[in-house]
Parts: C-alpha cells; structure tokens; sequence
C-alpha cells in the first residue's frame, strides 16, 4: 500500500496491529528483513472480528489510516465498523453504521474503482483467420461487482464481424493485442501483408501499432519499419494501479525463417541484434531502441515496471551467436535438443526512459 505517511514502509518499520492490519503489513517486513523498533496491537471488536475488512483508506491530510470492516446484519443490512488511527498507529476515532443494501452504497464505502453493482461496455474481440488476416468483432463485456472479491467480474460475447473501413485494414497481417475493456478500445500490432510486389515477408518488416474504438475509428498508428524480416522475442501490456492499459511493449529479434526459398541478400547480418519498442495506449513511440545481446537466442519470459517508468526484461539465452530467432515456440517447452536445451545463462536487461 504506497504512501502510507510522510515516510516509506523502509523508514517507519512499525509492527502491525493485532487482528486488523497484519495480514497488510507483513508481507513488508518480511520481504525486506527488516527489524521491529515499535509495536502496537488493537483488538477490534469482536463483531468487527466475525466480518471482513471491507476497505482501507490512508488520507494523507488528516495523516490517518481509516479501516473499515464490513459485517452482516439483518437481512439485505451489511453494519460497517470504522476505526481511524494516526500515523503512530493510536487510534484517533472509531464508529458503527448499518446500511440498507437495497439502496444505494453512501460514496465512502465505496472503492475507487467501483462504478455501480453492473454495466456493460461495448469493445473489439480481435483474432486472426486461418490465413493470419486481422480479423475485428464487436463484443460486448458485461461487469457485475462482487463485494466479497472487492472487484468486477466480467463476462463476454461475442456479437458479430466488423467491416474494415478502408483497404488498408483490410491488409493487415495479425501479430498480438491489448485492450481497455472499461472503453472498449484495442491496440493490436499488426503488419502490413506481403503481395508478389512487395514479398511474402513484409508482415514481419513492416509494423504497426494501431489503435481502434468501437466503431473502427483508428485512434492512433504508430508505425515500426525494419530493412530486414524481424520475429517477436516478447511482448506484454502494462496496466497502472487503477488497472487501466497504459503501455505496449515489444523486443523484436533479427530472424531468418528456415528453408526459406530465394532469401539470400534478405536476412540482417547480426543474429544477436534486438530491438526494443514501448508505445503508449495514447499512440505515442515512447521508445525505440536497437541494441545486440550478447548471446544470439534469448527468450524472455516476462516484463516489468518499475515505479520510475523503467522497463525490466528477462531470461534465459543462449551461449552462441550465430543462431537466428525464429519464434517464440522454438525457445520453450521440454526440448532435449536444438535451441531450447542450449538456453543456460539467463540474462535482465533495463531500459528507462
């Protein structure tokens, strides 16, 4: 729970209260082998203690944490049981209030991202064909609160094709998406097809990062262009603390596709070559860097970002340089030959911003 007061947790190392909020701060100490220099514990009442926490607020002008726990009362009544305490953990105020659940919850029990018990969303579900065409649908999402997970269930159906708006849609090789449910928007990274003019392979050196409404409005199209045929090594989504879709990331890798026919002077040069790309779910480049790993194959299994905005990456690579990525599948599973057995030394990479 960031910004707990007018210090870290790393700085304020205090012992967490009995019953109410050990289960938050534990984790803390623990992870950070930290000492105990104060302790203080709280007995909740005991109806508090047949209930569940509801909900914990720190408001940073009183300088207090507010804990709120929910019990069941009569029927279609939930009582909530408040206690406030200061920064020093003393408790400063405590309270009882039985709410008739047929009306509507008061706005301070409320989360931050609670938007009414259910709604629905209209948004893309977004696949290929059999051939690897970008296919769009509308889709329609419908989120139900549920109080016991404290968070939305979603489900989805899908309700029909869209019609592409204009040719170039229409060529559009698919690769990978991500989507804001809340709005119905997708961002998917696409390449342009490949025709007898252009070659066959041109979905994987000309890209696009493009992002549509519901109604096929493109809202932003990030072009990402290469001189020769690139793979995707590994791509994510980044999501803030209110869950909302903030970033798209991708690390294309320099590839050679096997028995390929006619592509000599086709290839790069340098198997160890990646490139790294960030774009915002706004549509903007953020981030474009080529760099060489020193070991050719590396498959990487996950990002992470930090609070600062820097991009963590990593995973196992292996100890040649002259094997070509070819796709994701060739690096993992249980091999006990070829590239996937031959990936040993595992290997971080940060960028920022």
């Amino acid at each position: 729970m960031p910004g707990i007061g007018p210090r870290s947790f790393e700085e304020h190392k205090l012992t967490p209260m009995k019953y109410l909020i050990l289960p938050l701060l534990l984790i803390a100490f623990v992870a950070q082998s930290q000492t105990i220099d104060v302790e203080k514990t709280f007995d909740v009442s005991k109806d508090a203690q047949k209930g569940f926490i509801h909900m914990i607020e720190n408001d940073e002008a009183k300088q207090q944490l507010n804990i709120v726990y929910r019990v069941r009362a009569k029927r279609n009544q939930a009582k909530f049981i408040s206690y406030a305490f200061d920064y020093n953990f003393d408790l400063v105020n405590q309270g009882e209030e039985v709410i008739d659940l047929e009306r509507e919850l008061p706005s301070k029990y409320r989360p931050k991202r609670y938007k009414g018990e259910a709604f629905e969303v209209e948004g893309l579900y977004v696949e290929p064909n059999m051939m690897g065409t970008l296919v769009l649908k509308r889709k329609v999402s419908r989120f139900a609160w549920n109080w016991f997970t404290y968070k939305y269930g979603v489900t989805t159906t899908v309700e029909g094709k869209l019609k592409a708006k204009t040719d170039d849609d229409k060529k559009l090789f698919y690769h990978h998406h991500i989507e804001e449910n809340t709005d119905g928007t997708a961002m998917i990274l696409a390449g342009e097809k490949g025709t007898a003019k252009n070659g066959p392979l041109n979905h994987m050196m000309n890209y696009h990062f493009i992002k549509y409404d519901i109604n096929l409005t493109k809202l932003a199209d990030v072009t990402v262009n290469f001189e020769t045929p690139q793979a995707l090594a590994g791509l994510w989504g980044f999501t803030n603390d209110d869950e909302k879709t903030t970033d798209f990331v991708a690390l294309f890798a320099t590839t050679k596709v096997p028995r390929y026919v006619g592509g000599k002077n086709l290839w790069g040069q340098d198997p160890t070559e990646y490139t790294y790309v960030r774009v915002s779910y706004d549509g903007k480049l953020i981030d474009r860097i080529t760099f060489n790993s020193p070991n050719s194959l590396w498959r990487v299994d996950e990002f992470m970002k930090a609070k600062d905005g820097a991009v963590y990456f990593y995973g196992p690579s292996n100890d040649e340089k002259g094997d070509y990525y070819v796709n994701y599948a060739e690096v993992s599973g249980d091999k006990t030959y070829g590239p996937a057995s031959s990936l040993q030394k595992y290997r971080t990479v940060k960028w920022s911003s």
